[in-house]
């Protein structure tokens, strides 16, 4: 009889989103640089807009339902979240404009860089 993952365990699923997040990051500068003929904001407008069903049916598949629902009856959580949505947004806006300008090394460092002095 296995006993199921503590939370500080990791698991095979666990390597394959991360290896799968890292392979789409890898990519996302080609990505954004295809794109480059729409404006950074409609490109970030889709992907908030896209991202919330994608994210529904990632929290219906692993069953987290009762975190969300738990999180959007917190007032304080919910007002949380929203800030963070909006530095996220913002954040991304200036990653897709950077790349569709032809500053990707500069928004490689810059993206990549920061949370190392966030950090230290």
């Amino acid at each position: 009889m296995t006993q199921p993952p503590s939370e500080n365990t990791d698991t095979p699923r666990g390597l394959a989103f991360a290896i799968a997040a890292y392979l789409m990051w890898g990519f996302l500068p080609l990505y954004m640089k295809a794109l480059s003929h729409i404006p950074a904001a409609e490109v970030v407008t889709h992907r908030v807009i896209w991202s919330v069903p994608v994210a529904g049916a990632l929290l219906l598949i692993l069953r987290r339902t009762r975190e969300l629902q738990a999180a959007l009856k917190n007032p304080r959580m919910l007002g949380m979240a929203c800030i963070t949505a909006a530095l996220i947004s913002v954040n991304w806006g200036i990653y897709v404009w950077s790349i569709a300008s032809g500053r990707a090394l500069d928004a490689a460092l810059g993206y990549y860089i920061n949370p190392l002095f966030s950090i230290a």
